[in-house]
């Protein structure tokens, strides 16, 4: 049993906790905060405040690279739906390459 475990009661992160893990730092710290050791300082406290057992550092590290970058899809793809289309459209036609089969 791991140290932490069955000194203080908390409980070894599953694949299912660090799923929720990541999902809680996307939701609730990764939008707001972009500095990837301020989101890590957030995990731990999260850890801690619901009783899971620090993850390793490499662990730790891969859930806050995917909640910053699942924040910043989100929030890109949020973006475009916004706009009115005519803006839309406007923004994509002079941001597209241009194709080579038109020239």
């Amino acid at each position: 049993m791991p140290r932490y475990a069955s000194t203080w009661g908390f409980g070894v992160c599953s694949i299912q906790d660090a799923e929720k893990l990541t999902a809680w730092l996307v939701a609730n710290i990764a939008h707001a905060e972009r500095r990837p050791e301020r989101v890590r300082e957030e995990l731990l406290q999260h850890c801690h405040e619901v009783c899971i057992e620090p993850l390793a550092a490499d662990r730790n590290t891969r859930m806050v690279r995917s909640a910053l970058r699942t924040a910043e899809e989100t929030w890109f793809s949020r973006i475009p739906a916004r706009l009115p289309a005519e803006v839309r459209a406007r923004v994509l036609a002079r941001t597209r390459p241009p194709c080579p089969l038109r020239s």
